[in-house]
């Protein structure tokens, strides 16, 4: 009787494994190499393999408000408060980094990847909050990137 339920179990996984692969679209022989699929600018191609083809627009990401080309000049003090209540959930008190997101404050990286503080700015106005990415003013983005500027160890 244990032979016979070790048998049914293991004709049960073989159904269940092939029905997986034959619901993903593919066959257990199949290899990664003869996917039907390709994408070519900006559109999903699909083919029957019959020389039919589909084409489907692939959906442009969630767009945003983006900053003027030039940024104002920032107030490291105007920052700080912007900081403290779109920042520092990811960056931490000060800039010192957590889980979500990296450490700021010097000793840190933010020189030596932007550059300039202008190029920072435009970094946060575009990609800042990640949650929300391109929701701060330009003016508050200008202000956020003195005050992490500064935290960095700029003038």
């Amino acid at each position: 009787m244990q032979r016979s339920s070790r048998v049914i179990f293991a004709i049960i996984t073989f159904s269940i494994v092939l029905s997986l692969a034959a619901g993903c679209g593919g066959s257990p022989s199949a290899s990664p190499n003869t996917s039907n699929h390709k994408i070519t600018a900006n559109r999903h191609v699909q083919s029957n393999g019959k020389g039919n083809t589909a084409r489907h627009a692939i959906k442009p990401p969630k767009p945003y408000s983006a900053p003027p080309a030039k940024l104002p000049s920032g107030n490291a003090s105007a920052g700080a408060r912007v900081y403290s209540t779109s920042c520092e959930s990811c960056h931490a008190r000060g800039g010192t980094g957590t889980g979500n997101g990296p450490r700021l404050a010097k000793p840190s990286n933010v020189m030596a990847s932007f550059k300039t503080q202008a190029a920072l700015a435009q970094f946060i106005a575009h990609n800042m909050p990640a949650n929300n990415p391109g929701i701060l003013k330009a003016k508050n983005a200008a202000d956020v990137a003195a005050y992490v500027w500064r935290l960095a160890g700029g003038k």
